[in-house]
């Protein structure tokens, strides 16, 4: 944010108040799969602004497929919910709306969550090589933007 736009002027209050897994699922794994075997994640994440709570609400959808033949070897959905203090949501709302980088900040969070949580999950298992790639949350966001205007147009 600039030194001299009004929102960098708010002091942000913004906690994680809730991470739930939604759905874990692993299926049972293929005998002849390798412990270095390349894996796909294909994953979907939402975003939106819950104003009653005020809060930030993601939600990460991956599946986990297996490069070789896509087979589906599990999935796991997470959602979070980061509260924002009320008065700082009270302002965003007075100047047009929540900064985008809380959304980054929220995304981010959700997704290393995620990544850290599938670490734990794999472990001792034939997918305990396999981790979600680090990605940059700003290009994340910019995608869900990019779904946002097509779905206006």
């Amino acid at each position: 944010m600039e030194p001299n736009n009004p929102v960098s002027q708010i002091p942000i209050q913004i906690k994680l108040e809730k991470f739930t897994i939604k759905q874990f699922v692993q299926e049972q794994m293929p005998e002849d799969i390798q412990p270095n075997e390349q894996i796909n994640f294909n994953h979907a994440i939402g975003i939106r602004v819950v104003p009653e709570n005020e809060a930030i609400e993601t939600h990460l959808d991956i599946k986990i497929l297996r490069a070789s033949n896509t087979q589906n070897l599990g999935a796991l959905v997470t959602q979070g919910v980061f509260k924002i203090g009320p008065e700082a949501f009270q302002k965003f709302k007075e100047l047009g709306g929540i900064p985008r980088e809380l959304f980054i900040l929220a995304i981010n969070l959700t997704y290393s969550t995620t990544r850290g949580i599938m670490i734990e999950r794999f472990r001792g298992t034939p997918l305990q090589n396999a981790y979600l790639p680090i990605v940059n949350p700003d290009e994340l966001l910019q995608k869900i933007e990019e779904r946002l205007v097509v779905k206006q147009q």
